[in-house]
Formats: structure tokens, C-alpha cells, sequence
């Protein structure tokens, strides 16, 4: 567990712990079918992980990030597809688009995205969008643009930490779920939970802490930079001792 110097430790905080509950009710909620559960389960979801943020936000750090408004966006457009009508799929879609451009800023302003994402995102927005483009029907041109939305978040999110990358891979498996439905292959239970996760993994990454070039530091460099910190103390401390015999002479 990482621990945070002027706040809690990013760890399992209270807030991550009633989400992991609340998900896994609501993913059951979805797999049985029970709309009045989804009603109460999905709304939460969202909510738990912006107080998780608030609670492991260091003092003094200002107003809340984009992430945190993503996450608000997100609240919306998962109450608005609980809506069964192309209304309702729609004011899901302009929240979610909403989720995404926060994330794709937020994520851009703490690191470079990578060439080989970006490219493999693409490609897979613009093929998923000529495999099943004809069965979307009227929602084929909103959906590209979603989908591109949603390849460009999932980019840029590969360049943050591991585990904010892989919160944009499930977030793009989701999504591509939920459309396929629309397509006739339904795993609700299964786009449920791959949401559920995407969420949780973004918002627990985002929480850790940083180094100064914005990345998530690896278990590898720590180690390599306590190692030439104490380098540095030890030869500093030699040109001292070296100072201190050469007055004394």
C-alpha cells in the first residue's frame, strides 16, 4: 500500500469498499434482470469512486481535477441508459461522450499518449464501426463518434500508469459490449462489470501518487532512484569530510 504524506493512503478506502459491494450487486442486478435493483445500484457507482478521490486527495490540491468530472458525467449517462428508449440511449451517450473528453484532458495533461495505442484504438473504432455499422441504424453516426471519442480516451490513458491503461482497455470492452447489444449479441451482466471495473481501475490510478514527469512511478524505479539518492549523500558526504581534513591542515 502507498501511503500518502498529507492525506489517506489511495489503498481500500471506505468509499472503494462500499463500490465493490454496491458493483457486484448491481452486476448481479443486471444478469437476473431486476430493473428496480439497477435503479438503486447504478446511480452509486460513480459517486463512491469521486469520494474516493476526495478522501485520498492531498491537502490542499485545489478544486477537483477532470477525473473527478468525468466521473460526474459518468453518473448521468449510466442513470440515462437505465431509460429503455432511443432517448434515453442517447442522453446516455452525450453524458458518457462528456466522461470521455474529461478523461482524454486529464490523462493528456499528466502524460504523452503512445504511438502504438493510439494507432491500435483507432483501427479497432474504425472496424468495429464497418463490422456493425449497418445494424446500428440511425445511430451509426453518433456511435462513430463516440467510439473515436472513446479510442482517443483509451490512448491517452495508456500513457498514464498500468493501471489507469488498463481501466481505458475495459472501458473500450465495455462500450464495445453495449454496442454489440444493440447489434443483437447481449452480455449485459458482462458489459456491466467490464464498466464497473474500467471505473474503479481509472479512478484507484489516478489517485496514486506521481513522479514529477506525471507517470506512476514502478516498482522498478523506486528502488533505482533511493539507489542514486544515497549515492549522492555518500559522495556528498566524502567532499565534506575531504573540506573538513584539508582546513585542518
Amino acid at each position: 500500500m502507498i501511503a500518502r504524506h498529507d492525506g489517506v493512503s489511495p489503498g481500500m478506502t471506505l468509499p472503494l469498499k462500499l463500490f465493490a459491494a454496491v458493483a457486484a450487486v448491481q452486476i448481479a442486478a443486471v444478469a437476473t434482470g431486476l430493473t428496480a435493483l439497477q435503479w438503486v445500484t447504478t446511480p452509486l457507482l460513480a459517486p463512491l469512486l469521486i469520494w474516493h478521490l476526495q478522501v485520498t486527495r492531498r491537502r490542499g490540491e485545489g478544486r477537483p481535477d477532470a477525473v473527478v468530472h468525468g466521473l460526474g458525467f459518468a453518473t448521468a449517462g449510466d442513470i440515462a441508459l437505465l431509460i429503455p428508449n432511443r432517448a434515453g440511449l442517447l442522453a446516455g451517450m452525450v453524458f458518457l461522450l462528456g466522461t470521455l473528453i474529461c478523461f482524454t484532458l486529464a490523462f493528456l495533461n499528466r502524460a504523452k499518449p503512445l504511438p502504438s495505442p493510439s494507432a491500435m484504438f483507432a483501427l479497432l473504432a474504425v472496424s468495429a464501426n464497418a463490422l456493425f455499422g449497418d445494424r446500428w441504424g440511425a445511430f451509426r453516426v453518433p456511435l462513430l463518434v463516440y467510439s473515436l471519442a472513446l479510442s482517443a480516451m483509451a490512448a491517452a490513458a495508456a500513457g498514464v500508469s498500468p493501471l489507469v491503461a488498463a481501466g481505458g482497455v475495459l472501458f473500450v470492452v465495455a462500450d464495445l459490449l453495449t454496442g454489440l447489444g444493440y447489434a443483437g449479441l447481449h452480455l449485459p451482466a458482462v458489459a456491466a462489470a467490464a464498466h464497473a471495473a474500467a471505473l474503479a481501475l481509472i479512478a484507484t490510478g489516478w489517485a496514486r501518487p506521481q513522479n514529477a514527469g506525471g507517470s506512476e512511478r514502478s516498482g522498478v524505479e523506486q528502488p533505482v532512484r533511493r539507489a542514486r539518492a544515497w549515492a549522492d549523500h555518500d559522495a556528498g558526504g566524502r567532499v565534506a569530510d575531504d573540506r573538513a581534513v584539508h582546513l585542518s591542515r
